[in-house]
């Protein structure tokens, strides 16, 4: 047995070294990183070898020589001879050796004296984020203004509905600006947190999932919205299988809306402790990123299984979403289109809510999958344009701003009414503009909607 190893052990080295050398396809880094990692596993094989072959020919010396006094030495050497092999492997793998000397070192006086995790984001940065809510929120509280005075019949219920929304919206966006205010590190995939709730030691994954939910809560509203303008648009709404599959998928919707809440909950402890150890690893693996990149703030994607389980949960409620919008909307214009039982005025007032809604959809959809994918690239093309990062961010936070002036465009009721009090113009109240004299199947529509 020990000569079979012996002679494999070597043949097996002097055939590699040979075959690397002669490598000329090879890059050269990948020649030296397996020369380091075939001297390194020769090393601990020697190790091995002496310290218990040495042990074993002391012994049989002994017996010869009648030596009495290097016994309980051997022993030693033949406990301890994994241990010396495992020193030797530290001191010869070079990522092992900087990875244990690095972290203990490095990380424990340079890093954390250099590093400054108070640091803000980039003055204009900031600015953009925060400044623009002069513009963004007087035209939210307009909007609510006109949508609680509200009186005409098909928007007395519907008008809660965009109400939480815009409240939403408003939330969203205050949270990313002031609670979050996330700095990028294109092309890595890490967020660094530098608002309020960083300065009171929140961390960095934490504050991520308070931001998905934001997005769910916008996404739910978006399709309870949809679901809303399907029972009053279709006449015997429970009659259809449509309505059952949406209905099935908006509970589906929010019960992964809950399990997220509840996943995230119970492994957020875990998670910290794996953020930890990958922030610490990014900066080892690329020294031109700044300390900054260690921060309990920051939030690094890694390839584990509880950010595996979470995305599967994201995937399947984008999924839902919008196969339950598409569905509906395509339902719906069908309907519309052949319901031959609709006066003319009752199809332009539905198709001009379902116009606006979908709009509002297709913002949202775009300003936050947008981002998304612009980081996607960014991490596979290796895009170091960080302010393109920057910009996907403000594209994220005021998505819904963008989608709360598409609902006041295409809203024929809310625009007028919003222009005929800002600009005093004199314009028809939005009562006066839907106060239309529909026909008897019309007035069961509104009567519909206003029961609903």
């Amino acid at each position: 047995m020990v000569i079979i190893a012996v002679g494999t052990v070597i043949s097996t080295v002097v055939y590699i070294m040979i075959y690397l050398k002669q490598s000329y396809n090879l890059p050269k880094s990948i020649v030296n990183m397996q020369s380091m990692l075939i001297l390194s596993l020769f090393i601990q094989a020697t190790v091995h070898a002496v310290l218990i072959a040495a042990p074993i020919i002391v012994f049989v010396y002994a017996r010869f020589a009648v030596l009495t006094n290097l016994g309980l030495t051997m022993v030693v050497c033949l406990t301890h001879h994994g241990f010396v092999s495992t020193c030797a492997m530290i001191l010869f793998t070079k990522p092992v050796r900087d990875k244990l000397f690095c972290m203990k070192l490095l990380i424990g006086h340079n890093l954390m004296e250099s590093r400054d995790c108070t640091l803000s984001a980039p003055i204009i940065y900031k600015t953009v984020m925060q400044v623009s809510h002069s513009i963004s929120y007087p035209t939210y509280l307009a909007v609510l203004w006109i949508l609680i005075r509200e009186r005409s019949k098909p928007f007395q219920k519907y008008k809660y509905y965009l109400i939480v929304h815009i409240l939403i919206n408003m939330a969203s966006e205050t949270y990313v600006s002031f609670l979050m205010l996330p700095m990028t590190y294109l092309p890595h995939m890490a967020f660094r947190n530098t608002g309020i709730l960083s300065r009171f030691g929140f961390s960095g994954i934490l504050q991520w999932y308070f931001l998905a939910t934001m997005v769910m809560l916008t996404g739910g509203s978006i399709c309870e919205m949809f679901y809303y303008r399907f029972r009053v648009s279709i006449f015997d709404f429970r009659d259809h299988k449509m309505s059952k599959f949406l209905l099935s998928s908006f509970w589906s919707y929010r019960l992964l809306t809950v399990g997220h809440a509840v996943f995230a909950s119970c492994t957020i402890g875990r998670s910290i402790e794996l953020q930890e150890t990958a922030r610490v690893q990014l900066w080892l693996s690329y020294p031109s990123l700044p300390p900054e990149i260690t921060c309990y703030s920051v939030v690094f994607a890694i390839p584990q299984w509880i950010n595996l389980t979470v995305m599967l949960i994201y995937f399947l409620m984008t999924l839902l979403a919008v196969s339950s919008v598409i569905c509906s909307v395509i339902y719906m214009k069908i309907y519309l289109k052949n319901g031959y039982t609709l006066s003319a005025a009752t199809v332009r007032m539905q198709s001009m809510l379902i116009l606006s809604l979908i709009v509002q959809a297709v913002v949202h959809a775009v300003l936050i999958a947008g981002p998304i994918i612009v980081f996607i690239y960014a991490r596979f093309s290796v895009l170091t344009i960080d302010n393109l990062g920057l910009a996907a961010v403000v594209c994220v936070t005021y998505h819904g701003f963008f989608s709360t002036c598409a609902m006041i465009y295409f809203t024929k009721p809310v625009r007028e009414a919003l222009f005929c009090r800002c600009c005093s113009k004199g314009r028809r109240s939005v009562k006066s503009v839907m106060s239309v004299q529909p026909s008897v199947s019309a007035q069961g529509s509104i009567g519909k909607d206003q029961k609903l």
